[in-house]
């Protein structure tokens, strides 16, 4: 029985990636130099999930005059967008289509089905 509640909660947590994100930051008062992005959520989404650690490939990073974005996953830089404008994110380490759907869903069984 353990097997399948992971495998059905790795499917629901693959599922709820699927979505796209809109990152943006607010302007930046001079004494900071590091803050967080913020994921928009618009009243009308259907994309509520509760994770903002998580940035899915073909999400919009929206970068202001005189900032910059770093995205980091497990410790390591993994792009970073120094322009000014809207840039699309794609993450490398990640496949994209059925197989790569089957693939994350079979890696996350090993933890127990849930985000990781």
């Amino acid at each position: 029985m353990g097997i399948i509640r992971a495998f059905t909660g790795a499917f629901k947590s693959v599922l709820k990636e699927q979505w796209k994100e809109f990152f943006y930051m607010d302007s930046i008062p001079e004494d900071i130099l590091v803050l967080r992005g913020m994921k928009r959520i618009g009243k009308n989404s259907s994309n509520t999930r509760a994770d903002d650690g998580i940035i899915t490939n073909g999400s919009l990073i929206s970068v202001a005059d005189g900032q910059a974005v770093i995205v980091v996953a497990g410790g390591k830089v993994i792009d970073t967008f120094l322009m000014p404008g809207e840039h699309i994110f794609h993450d490398p380490e990640r496949k994209g289509g059925i197989k790569g759907f089957f693939r994350d869903v079979r890696f996350r069984v090993g933890f127990g089905g849930g985000d990781i």
